[in-house]
């Protein structure tokens, strides 16, 4: 699963108290196994409050995480609403 390893100043993540170090185990009860399950899930649910379940020095916690509405464009030039987390991985980063 993945694993926090930054978070955005002013970000949704940030704001809801996730910390660099939490790992991601679902995001309203689909599992999460990569990076790219979470990217897919925040984009997909800009303004929309998602309950995050998360293991923290070996507790488990659930969290309510709302992504911010992000205007942006896609490989053809058209404007496209997403939504943002504001968590880097060791790997990628996502805005």
């Amino acid at each position: 699963a993945p694993i926090v390893s930054g978070l955005m100043e002013n970000s949704p993540a940030l704001e809801a108290g996730l910390k660099v170090g939490d790992v991601i185990r679902k995001i309203d009860n689909e599992n999460i196994s990569q990076y790219s399950d979470i990217s897919r899930v925040i984009a997909l649910n800009p303004n929309s409050p998602l309950e995050f379940e998360i293991t923290r020095n070996n507790n488990n916690i659930k969290i309510i995480i709302t992504p911010e509405l992000v205007v942006t464009k896609d490989v053809f030039g058209n404007e496209v609403k997403i939504g943002r987390l504001g968590i880097y991985s060791s790997e990628l980063s996502y805005r």
